[in-house]
């Protein structure tokens, strides 16, 4: 192995490390096992499959052209945050509330993606890791880092449909709403991100 190959499969495996502890697979399994709960096997396994393709094509898409995007439509990171903290909180409540999570109207329609997808797996934080990365390693290694780091996690959130066999109906409903209070503290950590994020933006701008 030549230095330029060795070079070139440090920084992947470096950028591939840093997606996946952005985008933190292990840590979302019992958030996944509370948004998947009253699914079938056959039916989590395809919300786990659509929402980790989703979201590889989003951040795909980000890598390749991220920052015009948000440039495009006048958008920062910061309000992007604000955003999908929002989005997590009511996702939250109402798993808290009523124990499940009803988005559309079937799961075949596409309930459980949104929250997997987007903002779980692909939010403020693995767009900008993914933005950056472009711009130090390339985008060849940034879209391969992101190839990689999908493949990994779509592995792992397939565990969850283990979890479920172990845990059963009334300790999945349990772990439920533990993790919906804990999305819910995910959420305002997004958005008081966002907000800190335009403030510290606003005085450098005023400075």
């Amino acid at each position: 192995m030549n230095e330029s190959t060795f070079n070139f499969l440090t920084l992947l495996l470096q950028s591939t490390a840093a997606l996946l502890i952005v985008l933190d697979p292990l840590g979302l399994l019992p958030l996944v096992v509370a948004v998947t709960r009253q699914m079938n096997i056959g039916q989590r396994r395809r919300v786990i499959r659509h929402s980790v393709l989703t979201g590889f094509i989003l951040l795909l898409l980000f890598t390749f052209a991220g920052t015009a995007i948000l440039s495009f439509f006048s958008i920062t990171v910061h309000d992007l945050s604000i955003a999908g903290g929002l989005l997590l909180l009511v996702i939250a409540l109402t798993i808290v509330l009523s124990g499940r999570v009803s988005i559309g109207p079937t799961v075949d329609g596409g309930a459980g993606v949104v929250p997997i997808a987007s903002p779980l797996l692909v939010g403020p934080g693995a767009i900008t890791t993914a933005v950056v990365l472009v711009g130090t390693n390339g985008v060849l290694i940034a879209s391969l880092a992101v190839t990689l780091a999908f493949f990994v996690t779509w592995l792992i959130l397939r565990s969850s449909v283990f979890i479920f066999r172990i845990l059963g109906e009334s300790g999945s409903d349990i772990i439920g709403r533990i993790m919906g209070i804990l999305l819910a503290a995910i959420a305002i950590v997004y958005i008081r991100e966002g907000i800190l994020g335009i403030v510290r933006t606003a005085r450098l701008g005023g400075g």
